[in-house]
């Protein structure tokens, strides 16, 4: 979850609202299709599609962290635990809750800093503010984006920002 979320930079909500038909794997070409949102006012999806090839150096060798190997699994987990996604049934979540069911937005948050505190984080700021919220997933994939040297502007539209708050994200970035 949290690499695809990173890597289309998802909203927590974009993220608990996604069904698995938003999800298109092209086998044949590694690549991994998701339907996203054009904007906040469009959280199921009705908008766009953004694409990710697989990033693994060679077929021998899956990169942890590749976006098309990580659906590939993601998707076979789903189909393991709550059975095939078949064409009647359009309302299955992508990133379902134990019951199959899906998440709130505040449950994607908590799962977010609950991440952080795993990786030794600090979920509050020095003020006792929360250090992370529901924008984490995009501002987590603007700065690696940039950090590979993908320029601001590229992020900016790939991934439906309208306004330079990609800058504010990106500033930790190289």
């Amino acid at each position: 979850m949290a690499v695809l979320c990173a890597m289309f930079m998802t909203r927590e909500i974009e993220a608990s609202l996604a069904l698995r038909k938003h999800i298109a794997i092209n086998v044949t070409d590694k690549v991994i299709t998701w339907e996203l949102p054009v904007s906040k006012a469009d959280p199921k999806a009705l908008g766009c599609k953004r694409s990710w090839g697989c990033s693994c150096w060679d077929a021998k060798h899956v990169r942890e962290g590749c976006p098309y190997h990580t659906a590939l699994a993601h998707i076979a987990i789903l189909q393991e635990w709550f059975g095939d996604d078949g064409e009647g049934d359009e309302a299955q979540p992508l990133f379902p809750g134990a019951d199959g069911l899906a998440v709130s937005s505040d449950v994607m948050l908590a799962v977010i800093e609950e991440l952080a505190r795993m990786t030794g984080e600090n979920i509050l700021t020095h003020d006792g503010r929360r250090k992370y919220g529901k924008h984490s997933w995009r501002s987590t994939g603007a700065v690696f984006m940039t950090s590979i040297g993908i320029e601001i502007f590229k992020v900016q539209l790939m991934w439906r920002w309208a306004c330079a708050v990609v800058t504010h994200y990106t500033r930790l970035a190289p």
